[in-house]
């Protein structure tokens, strides 16, 4: 559910799609990518050695960008599967002048699984789907100015209908509930593309980013005929929203003063408005005791930066750079200056030795219900009560590649984290009677540290790649596990992924993936106590608890093997494929989340949730 780099969590990366933040990115709880790849150009990773140009997270950097839209004829692509469909289609608006890209996807496990469900139960009706959108328009002016204009919208929706009935004393009572889950982001991204001289080139750019997170329960009671003292029919509306909206801007500039340097520098401002928590309850009874609602928090965040990548001489090259930030909420400012440096030192023609050291600041955190893995997502801002999360890395690193058609890489990493937030003990976002604030344990540390092998061969028939990393992740709260380290809940131990692809001839290829990670942390009670009851209470006390610590259980290992066979076919201009494809072959129950039940002996017993057994698919796809 959510991507975990160097010990950092799901919040520490900035994911950026056409330049724009990205909060949520996945969909169905991380079974699909929230982002189509027939859409996609191209997408650059950044573990380490930050350029200074990002900001604003800890961990990592994912910098996506999509296609601008084919300038000299239509193309278009488009494939149906078991469980979901898109299509894909670009093109010129004007050759040579103005193209367009727009891409589309749904899936539709709701419409077939609803006459299953009514065949089941009839009393009982739902199911879930997603759907997202992607847009782009790219127009050029004349030869200096160019402007892009692209769109992402997309949700994630599950809904649940419960109906009954129930007669008694000669009245009827039907009852009905409705549940509805929904969240998703939109992005939108305009900028303008300037050539000012041969060596100086410019880029302006507005952005909206909007993630929002909605629960939605509906409970409704008619009674008839209806009694004497009958006061009408009972309606109980509930609504949870959290979510996050930014507006911003950006101009980035990049300047070649000659060969051996490229100079970037900017400035970046960002309004954000947060709903860290906002219930709407509405009643025609006195059942209701609405909680104060949570006020939307406003904020601003401004940065500028500067960096060169400098190259100097044949074997060594050096990006350093300085990015400068001020984050102003609730009539309190907080600034921070990050130093970056990376280098870049060839050994010899097919060796090199990188190194890196730099500085990051968050102000923005995040919180989840960690108990069941839900996107439960609440994004949350520093306040005058809770400080911006920082860090600081140091990397270092050998590559090398033979013959151009393998490369192995060794990274080894530090990392440090300061000013993290947890929830104390107990306490989730449901808690409807207590501001977020008061729910949180905060001033946490942060500590990771590990290596990481990568292999990979980019040429021939067999093509591949292999990737193992050892890591360690530990937290730290004064107030809690009485103020001792505690493993990360997601300190992955070891963590092995392995990609395979096979080119039989021109018209078939067979494909393997295998992924293992080391189990999450969860914290169980590992004894329980009789409370201190007497004389009639002895039989209905609650039993104590007892925890050795946080996250002091480790789940099962996480591991599947998936498979696809595709088989192509070139007619004229349309190219048809078949993908028959396999998810988790053998079945593997991997663990979702825990849950603690009590027996008939009164004991408790821990149950295990799974999802995604083995999932067969077959699809149907061409290209024009």
């Amino acid at each position: 559910t959510g991507l975990y780099v160097r010990g950092g969590g799901p919040d520490q990366n900035l994911i950026l799609l056409d330049g724009v933040p990205v909060y949520n990115a996945s969909h169905l709880f991380g079974f699909f990518s929230l982002f189509n790849a027939d859409a996609i150009n191209h997408v650059e990773l950044i573990k380490g050695g930050f350029p200074a140009r990002y900001g604003g997270r800890l961990s990592s950097v994912i910098d996506i960008a999509m296609k601008d839209g084919n300038m000299k004829e239509i193309k278009g692509e488009a494939s149906i599967g078991i469980i979901s469909a898109k299509a894909t289609v670009e093109g010129p608006i004007k050759k040579d002048k103005t193209s367009f890209i727009f891409s589309a996807r749904r899936t539709y496990l709701d419409v077939l699984a609803k006459p299953i469900v009514k065949q089941a139960s009839g009393d009982i009706s739902g199911g879930y789907f997603f759907y997202d959108i992607n847009a782009k328009v790219n127009h050029i002016i004349n030869k200096k100015n160019r402007i892009y204009l692209s769109h992402y919208m997309g949700d994630d929706v599950a809904r649940g209908t419960t109906q009954g009935n129930e007669e008694f004393g000669g009245f009827k009572t039907a009852t009905e509930d409705k549940f509805n889950l929904y969240w998703g982001n939109i992005i939108t991204a305009a900028r303008w593309n300037r050539v000012i001289t041969p060596k100086l080139f410019a880029n302006v750019t507005g952005t909206l980013s909007r993630y929002r997170f909605v629960v939605a329960n509906k409970h409704t009671e008619q009674t008839r005929p209806e009694p004497e003292d009958y006061t009408g029919d009972i309606l109980f509306d509930t609504k949870y929203l959290s979510g996050i909206r930014d507006v911003g801007g950006k101009m980035d500039f990049e300047w070649i003063p000659n060969t051996r340097h490229y100079v970037r520098f900017g400035v970046q401002l960002t309004a954000h408005h947060f709903s860290p928590g906002v219930y709407a309850i509405t009643s025609n009874t006195d059942l209701a005791n609405p909680p104060e609602k949570i006020k939307p928090i406003d904020a601003t965040e401004g940065a500028i930066y500067a960096e060169d990548d400098w190259t100097v001489g044949d074997r060594l090259k050096i990006n350093a750079g300085l990015h400068a930030s001020n984050f102003s909420v609730e009539e309190k400012s907080y600034q921070s200056l990050q130093p970056r440096i990376s280098a870049r030192y060839l050994l010899g023609n097919d060796i090199a030795a990188k190194a890196s050291y730099t500085t990051m600041t968050q102000f923005i955190h995040f919180l989840t219900n960690a108990g069941i893995g839900l996107p439960t997502d609440m994004w949350l801002p520093s306040t005058r009560r809770v400080a911006p999360q920082q860090s600081w890395q140091g990397a270092f690193g050998l590559s090398k590649t033979y013959r151009s058609a393998y490369e192995i890489s060794l990274d080894g990493y530090f990392k440090e984290m300061t000013n993290l937030i947890e929830y104390k003990d107990g306490a989730t976002y449901t808690d409807l009677n207590s501001n977020w604030q008061d729910k949180i344990v905060m001033n946490g540390l942060g500590r990771s540290y590990g290596a990481e092998l990568f292999v990979q061969k980019k040429e021939g028939d067999f093509t591949g790649w292999v990737g193992y990393t050892l890591s360690w992740a530990n937290r730290q709260f004064e107030d809690i596990n009485q103020g001792r380290w505690f493993p990360y809940r997601y300190d992955r131990r070891h963590d092995i992924s392995i990609a395979m692809t096979h080119e039989w001839n021109k018209k078939m290829d067979f494909s393997v993936a295998w992924v293992y990670g080391t189990g999450n942390n969860v914290t169980l009670a590992t004894s329980t106590y009789k409370s201190l009851a007497t004389g009639d209470q002895l039989n209905y006390s609650n039993p104590i608890l007892f925890y050795s610590g946080r996250n002091n259980f480790r789940m099962k290992a996480y591991h599947r093997l998936d498979v696809s066979f595709s088989f192509w076919k070139q007619k004229k201009r349309i190219e048809r494929k078949w993908i028959i494809a396999v998810y988790n072959l053998y079945s593997r129950k991997n663990p979702y989340f825990i849950t603690t039940n009590k027996n008939f002996n009164g004991k408790n017993s821990f149950s295990q949730f799974t999802l995604f057994p083995i999932i067969p698919s077959i699809a149907y796809s061409f290209k024009f």
